[in-house]
């Protein structure tokens, strides 16, 4: 698979708009929000899960959840890590948001979701996935709720 943009090329491109003006705040929200008006548009209300990773895409997944339900969506947020350790825009996104969240380790299997929004990780993510399924971080030995969220080490 071929990436549209590489992560540094996005940094970049991320760097000239804050250059010009752009906060890293109204980035997060205009990321979020442009998740949610394709969801919309393309699907009937329902219910949503969106994962969320302790950075700022899983900022942008807490805005992404927002708009959801703000639009009538049923919407879960399960988040990789504790939320308390979000900082910055990621944390102000965090605390924007008022819905359900719970620890991705406890979900169970299919819970009938019609939309899943992963905001796991982004292009800060600097280490490997691990693409076995185990990562050691689920409760008493069980597996992660996806392999792609498993990471290396």
């Amino acid at each position: 698979m071929q990436p549209i943009l590489t992560a540094d090329r996005m940094r970049a491109l991320e760097q000239q708009r804050f250059a010009r003006g752009l906060s890293s705040l109204a980035a997060m929200e205009a990321a979020g929000l442009a998740v949610a008006q394709i969801c919309a548009e393309r699907l009937v209300p329902g219910t949503a899960l969106v994962l969320c990773g302790p950075g700022n895409n899983g900022g942008d997944g807490f805005v992404c959840a927002r708009h959801l339900q703000e639009i009538g969506w049923d919407v879960t947020v399960a988040t990789w890590s504790d939320p308390a350790v979000m900082r910055g825009d990621a944390a102000a996104m965090r605390d924007r948001w008022s819905g359900r969240t719970l620890p991705i380790t406890a979900l169970g299997g299919d819970a009938g979701y019609g939309l899943v929004v992963d905001a796991l990780f982004g292009i800060g993510l600097s280490r490997p996935l691990n693409p076995s399924g185990s990562c050691g971080r689920s409760p008493r030995g069980r597996a992660c709720a996806s392999r792609s969220m498993c990471q290396a080490g």
